[in-house]
C-alpha cells in the first residue's frame, strides 16, 4: 500500500512531503526539510486469516496437484512460496518468489526415489483501499511440511510364452527412449503416468498384457503389434505374450510342397479316401513352416499350433465357394489350396498364411468310371453321368454354384452348360470329349444300357 505522510513545518503550516514505503515492510521513508516536522502516520490492522493453509497427505513427487489446501482471507490476497530445501528461509515480504498460485508437487523436479519433504511458507499481502477496508500485510507463517509420495518407480517386463519365439522380439519405449529385451527385465525410474508402449519386431504381434494381473491397465488390440499403458503408481510387473504373425514368412505345403501335385483317391463305402492311405495320413502330409530368419521353429505341429483350411479352386487359381477346415474335409476330387490360420485366442499364432500350392484330388478309375479328357484331370463315375444325363434332357441346366456338378465343367470355361453334355455324351459314347476318336483302347460307353449294366 502506499502512503503519504503530512508533515507540520516550523512555521506551524502544513505541507504535504514525499514518503516512499519499503514494499513488504512496515517501513516509511521521507527526507528531512529545514524546518522542524511533526509526524501524524496512519496505521492499518494487519490482514487476518479467515481459514489457514493445511498440508495434503498422498502427494506423488513431480505430479500437477496442490500439496496444500487453500487459506482464505478477506482482509487481502494470500501468497506461497514453496522449497525442497528444508535449510531455506521465507524471501522477503513482495519478493517475486511469492505466488498467488496454490504450490503443488511439481516443485520436485529432480530425480526422487524415496519421496521428498517440501515446505511452504505463506503470508497475506492485505487490501488497499477506503481507511475502514485497508489492512497491512500479515506476518509469513509456516512453513508447513508436507511429505510427497516416492515418484520413481520399476516396470519389470515378464514374458509369458510357451514356445520360444520372444528372443529380442519386443522393444520398449518410455518418451523416447526405447530399448530392446529378451528375457524378463526391468526398467527403473519410471514416473507415474508416464506413457509406456510395448512394440512387438516385425513378424509379430501382441498376444495379451496384463500388469500385476489386471489386463483393464494396458490398451491393446489382440493381433496388433503395440500395447500401451500409463505407468500406475508403485512397481509393476507386465507379463506378455507375443503371437508369431503367420502372415509374415509362413507358408503351408502338401507333401513336398511341389506345385499341382497329385494324390489318388476312391470311394469305400460311400467315403473319399487316398489311395494306399488313411485320411489321417493325408492330413499329416500338411506342414506349415516358419521361413523368417532367426524364427525358433520352422515346422509346426497341427492342431496345438495352427489349423489349416482348404479352399476348392478352378482351373484359373480363384477360390471357388467357403473355406473348409481340415477336420470336416470330404476329400472330394477337385484342386485345392490351403491356408493355415490362427486357433484363435490363447495361440502363439495370429493370423493366416497366404494360400498355398495347389493341389488335386483325382478319382482312381474304377469299373464304370469314364475319364475326361481335354482341360480336366478328374474323373466322373457313370452314375453321375446318368443323373446328369437325366436334368439335360429334361431341360434343367445344374446351378453351377453346386459342387456336384463343377466336375462337369468340362470344357474348363468356369461353366456348366449343354456344351458340357455334348462332351460328356461323347465320352460315353466312346469319343473323346471333343468328339475325336480315341487313339488308345480306352473303354467305352454305348448309350444308357451300358450306364445302367455298369450300374448294377
Amino acid at each position: 500500500m502506499t502512503l503519504a505522510l503530512l508533515l507540520a513545518a516550523a512555521t506551524g503550516a502544513w505541507a504535504q512531503i514525499a514518503v516512499t514505503r519499503t514494499e513488504g515492510q512496515n517501513q516509511w521513508t521521507f527526507s528531512m526539510p529545514e524546518s522542524k516536522v511533526e509526524l501524524a502516520p496512519t496505521y492499518f490492522p494487519r490482514a487476518a486469516f479467515s481459514q489457514q493453509p493445511a498440508a495434503l497427505e498422498n502427494v506423488t513427487a513431480g505430479d500437477a496437484a496442490a500439496i496444500i489446501s487453500a487459506g482464505a482471507s478477506e482482509q487481502g490476497t494470500l501468497r506461497y512460496f514453496v522449497t525442497a530445501d528444508a535449510n531455506a528461509t521465507a524471501p522477503a515480504i513482495g519478493d517475486g518468489a511469492w505466488s498467488t498460485d496454490l504450490p503443488t508437487a511439481a516443485v520436485i523436479t529432480g530425480d526422487v526415489a524415496e519421496g521428498a519433504t517440501a515446505y511452504v511458507y505463506y503470508y497475506i499481502a492485505g487490501n488497499d483501499g477506503t481507511v475502514d477496508e485497508t489492512f497491512s500485510n500479515s506476518e509469513v507463517q509456516g512453513p508447513l511440511s508436507v511429505t510427497l509420495l516416492k515418484n520413481l518407480y520399476t516396470a519389470t517386463f515378464a514374458p509369458q510364452n510357451n514356445i520360444t519365439i520372444l528372443g529380442g522380439k519386443a522393444t520398449v519405449a518410455v518418451g523416447e527412449q526405447a530399448a530392446t529385451f529378451s528375457d524378463a527385465e526391468a526398467i527403473g525410474s519410471l514416473k507415474q503416468g508416464q506413457a509406456i508402449s510395448i512394440t512387438a519386431a516385425a513378424g509379430y504381434t501382441v498376444g495379451t498384457i496384463t500388469l500385476n494381473g489386471n489386463d483393464a491397465e494396458a490398451t491393446y488390440t489382440e493381433g496388433s503389434t503395440v500395447a500401451t499403458f500409463a505407468m500406475p503408481q508403485g512397481d509393476v510387473t507386465v507379463a506378455y505374450t507375443l503371437q508369431r504373425n503367420m502372415g509374415t514368412n509362413m507358408t503351408v505345403q502338401m507333401g513336398a510342397g511341389n506345385e499341382g501335385v497329385t494324390y489318388n483317391i476312391e470311394k469305400k463305402d460311400g467315403l473319399w479316401v487316398p489311395e494306399g492311405m488313411t485320411r489321417a495320413q493325408l492330413l499329416a502330409l500338411f506342414a506349415v513352416s516358419d521361413n523368417m530368419t532367426g524364427a525358433p521353429k520352422t515346422a509346426l505341429t497341427p492342431v496345438e499350433d495352427y489349423d489349416v483350411q482348404l479352399y476348392k479352386i478352378n482351373e484359373s487359381g480363384a477360390v471357388v465357394g467357403s473355406p473348409i477346415a481340415s477336420a470336416q474335409f470330404d476329400f472330394a476330387p477337385g484342386r485345392y489350396a490351403m491356408k493355415a490360420v490362427t486357433l484363435g485366442p490363447g495361440s502363439m499364432y495370429s493370423g493366416e498364411t497366404g494360400l498355398s500350392n495347389t493341389f488335386t484330388l483325382a478319382a482312381a478309375n474304377l469299373p464304370g468310371d469314364i475319364p475326361i479328357g481335354g482341360k480336366r484331370d478328374g474323373v466322373v463315375d457313370a452314375d453321375d453321368v446318368d443323373n446328369f444325363f437325366e436334368l439335360m434332357f429334361r431341360g434343367q441346366l445344374p446351378d453351377t454354384s453346386d459342387e456336384t456338378y463343377a466336375l462337369f465343367d468340362v470344357n474348363g470355361d468356369g461353366e456348366v452348360d449343354i456344351a458340357d453334355l455334348q462332351g460328356i455324351a461323347n465320352i460315353a459314347n466312346g469319343l473323346n470329349w471333343d468328339g475325336s476318336v480315341p487313339q488308345n483302347n480306352a473303354r467305352r460307353f454305348n448309350g444308357k444300357a451300358s450306364h445302367e449294366t455298369d450300374k448294377k
